[in-house]
Order: C-alpha cells, then structure tokens, then sequence
C-alpha cells in the first residue's frame, strides 16, 4: 500500500506540474522503508501555499485529499506544513508553520486530515512569501523538538487550545498531541524519531523559491547551529 501510495502521488503531482517522466524513479526514496521491522515511518508533507497555488489549487488539493483518503489506517504517522502568514494577529516572523502536526493516521485522524485539506481556501489560506530555506530550517526544529523560528505565535498554528477558523481546523486542533503547547510556545514537541523511524518530507512546490539574502543567512546560521548541537545520527 505504502508503495502505490506514494507512486501514486508522484504521478498525480507530474501530471499537475508537467513533470517529465524520467523523474518517476526518484521516488523509490519513499518505497523502500521496510515496515515491517520498524515502526510506522513519519511522513511531513510541505504544501506550497503561495500565489503559486493560485491556477493548480483545485486539483492539487483534490489529489492530495485522494492521497490521504487512500490510506490504510495506522501505517502512517503524518502532518501537514504550510508556509506563513504575517499580520491580522500572526506574528511578523516568516517562514513555515505545522497547520497539523504530525499524529498516526488512524481512521478517525484520516477523515479529519481529509477534511482540513478540502477546506483550504485558495485565498483565505494564502503565504505572502515561500521561503524554502526557513521552512527547511523549521522542519528540523520540529523534527528535533528545537524552538520554532517562525512557527509559533501563527493564528492558524496547531497549538493546544486554539479555536481559530475553520471548524476541519478546530478539529485538528482539538487531537492530542499538539506540536505547540500554545500559541506563543518556545518549544517544539516533535514526533518520535528514536529507534531510527522513518522520516520523510514531501514538499510539494509550485514554483520557484522566494528566499532572499537575508533569509538565506537566517537559513545557514540555522544549519550550522543544528549541525555543532546535534551530533549526526547512527540511523541511515
């Protein structure tokens, strides 16, 4: 199931973007996680909400909620990443924030991830700015249960207690397991990735990177930092 799932959002996703073919073999990253003799892998999927979205939306959002309803329950542990908003009670910070968080998809957490996709809105629901870098730079931190750089005090954040939006969002909110304890938390609780789980993230880009020079410092001074206070991990 793993296997034609992700093949099947490959294609899906060549087909939105014109990808050439001679891609498809890039995928076998994600089909050869032996599942069997480990845990049920992590799966981040980054959606590219810029003005970018704009002309794919609808059916970049229907194949993505095809692809989550097309799961079996309790194989996969997934979240959702999106890039940020600034202003109307968000913190000016950019970069990318956990619209969900990563949590087992079982079936009751399949529906409502199915139905936080569908309620997207292509304008409601829009970045000012895709900037690559920091959002790589956001996924290790909460991979690493670090401190958000521009993840936490974001309205639509999946913090504990939030009741802001849509009532697929509140839903989300309300599981446990939160990545943020609140919205103005310091501190990350990422997923479990001991025992060497399977970690994958699935950016889903459309178009081309908005990072600046100075989001580019932010970026590296970040990756250094990870690579002096996270010594590399044994897993490979």
């Amino acid at each position: 199931m793993k296997k034609n799932f992700f093949r099947s959002l490959f294609a899906t996703a060549m087909l939105i973007f014109g990808m050439p073919a001679a891609h498809a073999e890039d995928i076998d990253l994600f089909v050869g996680y032996n599942q069997a003799t480990a845990t049920v892998p992590n799966v981040l999927f980054v959606v590219d909400n810029t003005a970018n979205w704009t002309p794919v939306f609808e059916k970049e959002m229907a194949a993505l909620a095809k692809a989550f309803g097309s799961l079996d329950p309790n194989k996969f542990k997934v979240g959702i990443m999106m890039f940020t908003e600034t202003g109307g009670g968000n913190s000016n910070v950019d970069g990318a924030y956990l619209r969900a968080g990563v949590r087992m998809l079982d079936a009751p957490n399949k529906l409502a991830y199915e139905a936080l996709i569908k309620s997207l809105d292509v304008n409601g629901d829009k970045s000012n700015g895709g900037k690559a870098g920091k959002m790589m730079a956001e996924v290790y931190r909460y991979l690493a249960s670090r401190e958000p750089i521009a993840g936490n005090r974001k309205v639509k954040a999946d913090y504990s207690g939030n009741v802001f939006g849509t009532s697929a969002s509140k839903a989300i909110y309300a599981l446990p397991n939160n990545p943020l304890s609140g919205k103005d938390d310091t501190s990350y609780s990422g997923p479990d990735t001991e025992n060497c789980i399977g970690t994958y993230v699935i950016y889903i880009s459309n178009g081309a990177a908005q990072d600046n020079n100075n989001d580019s410092t932010i970026s590296a001074n970040a990756l250094r930092e990870a690579g002096v206070t996270q010594p590399p991990s044994h897993c490979r």
